[in-house]
């Protein structure tokens, strides 16, 4: 289910309305997990939901490569204010949690990803699997170009064509 639909039940002459609301299930571990999302409110921002459904989970940390809000004192704090599809984020959590990140499919192209030199933490707002080749196809990619994955796998950009284990 991409959207959040209404649907009109009539069952023995008696009509209900039911709303069937689409979601992303993370799966959030214990200790340290990567976060991409591809929902959002109409900004493509989850950062209350994420809030709001992490701090009763023992969570105390949600940041970006620059930013970061944390859970103490039964509050959060921090300079991280929103959220984008475009970024990726690591949490901190102190117990396994899954959460339900509720809104509409994100549109990537409303969120270009930016790339400076050295590593950056880029998110994956797509639904679908794709091949590197096929997620980076608009990228002005040079020789030595590397990209990593949390597990180890990795693919290299190399005469015009990304290879290794990350395909």
């Amino acid at each position: 289910i991409e959207t959040e639909d209404n649907y009109i039940l009539v069952y023995d002459g008696v009509t209900s309305t039911y709303t069937v609301t689409a979601k992303q299930v993370a799966e959030i571990t214990q200790g340290w997990s990567w976060f991409s999302y591809y929902r959002g409110d109409e900004n493509g921002n989850v950062l209350g939901q994420l809030q709001s459904k992490l701090q009763g989970h023992g969570a105390n940390l949600i940041k970006t490569q620059s930013a970061f809000t944390q859970y103490k004192n039964n509050a959060w704090s921090g300079n991280l204010t929103s959220t984008n599809p475009a970024e990726m984020y690591m949490i901190h959590n102190n117990e396994d949690v899954t959460i339900n990140i509720e809104g509409e499919v994100v549109n990537p192209a409303d969120y270009p990803i930016g790339f400076h030199r050295l590593w950056n933490w880029i998110g994956y707002p797509l639904t679908e699997e794709l091949s590197v080749s096929q997620a980076l196809n608009g990228l002005t990619a040079t020789n030595g170009d590397i990209i990593k994955d949390h597990g180890g796998s990795y693919a290299t950009y190399l005469d015009g064509a990304w290879s290794g284990t990350h395909n």
